[in-house]
């Protein structure tokens, strides 16, 4: 591997076998989900972070270099691919099916495109921040244009477990109670973190970073808002009952209007204005599905979301973003 003007890539080749080794690896996780193994999740997690930790982490913290480290990752990444090829042996059989193929083509293309337009939406409104803003005002964007980890990493990993709750069409209705239950859990775990962030923000990012990026925290403040979107649930729904079309269209609808409210703010609140486009369409986004459930699928939205908790954490948030980022109230400065 080579960068654009000849020169070679440093450890190309080793990323190269990474990748390769590393994407499939990924689906150990799902296999045990299909089979509702959820304690062999939490082993094999904690295993292949341990070893992460001594094999990759270790030998750069102890002064062996970089490419011991590589060498620790790519040792874990085996591990994991052999995992998989086990579990592939043990669950599954080698068959070719076109029947099988061809319907799982038409059930992945429009997730495909989804899970693809709606990962490149950040991606969009930096070319659209570096396109009407000078260089500086790009990595002020860049670096508060982030969500708190904890939200995506727990909400994606509640999506992905109870989509195989909806396979089977006689136990949606415990199906929906039981994300109602889980949803409302996460609530109560990642909105009150989110309320801090806000309280604290100010300081942040002066303290990670430098003074110079003090401004980032206007844009963090407002990516914070994503959780009202987040903690919702209906494409688990609609993935779950393969309406992947609906999900997929959504995603297209999101991208457009994206774009379009993020030009017609730009002019008046700069590139925060950015960031407020992309938590007003997520959360139009949600509600359209939300919409789409009870009208077309006949699923009320309190079957699945706890609505008087939603309400009251979203409106709080919201209202406290207000009130700290008009100084109101002046938590901010502690």
């Amino acid at each position: 591997m080579v960068y654009k003007g000849g020169e070679p890539l440093p450890y190309g080749n080793y990323l190269l076998l990474y990748i390769f080794l590393s994407s499939p690896a990924c689906l150990v996780e799902y296999i045990y989900l299909l089979y509702n193994k959820t304690s062999k999740i939490l082993i094999y997690g904690f295993l292949t972070f341990s070893l992460q930790t001594i094999f990759v982490v270790a030998p750069v913290i102890l002064g062996y270099g970089l490419i011991v480290g590589i060498w620790g990752l790519l040792f874990v990444t085996t591990f994991r691919f052999i995992w998989l090829l086990a579990l592939i042996k043990k669950y599954s059989e080698i068959k070719l099916s076109w029947v099988f193929i061809k319907e799982h083509i038409n059930l992945a293309t429009p997730l495909v495109i989804s899970t693809l337009l709606s990962g490149s939406a950040q991606y969009i409104d930096g070319l659209i921040v570096s396109a009407k803003f000078p260089p500086e005002k790009f990595a002020l964007f860049r670096y508060g244009a982030k969500e708190m980890p904890l939200v995506v990493t727990l909400a994606s990993g509640l999506n992905n477990a109870m989509l195989t709750q909806f396979r089977q069409l006689g136990q949606i209705k415990q199906s929906l109670l039981t994300l109602k239950k889980r949803s409302l859990r996460l609530m109560h775990i990642l909105f009150p973190i989110s309320i801090l962030l806000l309280f604290f923000s100010d300081i942040i990012f002066p303290t990670i970073f430098t003074v110079r990026f003090s401004s980032s925290s206007g844009v963090f403040m407002v990516y914070l808002l994503l959780i009202v979107s987040r903690l919702v649930f209906p494409q688990t729904i609609l993935i779950g009952l393969k309406k992947m079309k609906v999900v997929m269209m959504a995603s297209i609808l999101e991208i457009i209007l994206n774009v379009t409210l993020t030009l017609i703010l730009i002019p008046n609140y700069g590139i925060v204005g950015v960031a407020v486009a992309t938590v007003v369409i997520y959360i139009v986004e949600k509600f359209a599905l939300i919409a789409y459930n009870y009208y077309r699928l006949n699923i009320k939205p309190s079957e699945y979301i706890p609505i008087a908790w939603y309400s009251i954490y979203s409106v709080t948030t919201v209202v406290l973003f207000v009130l700290i980022d008009h100084r109101i109230i002046n938590f901010r400065f502690w």
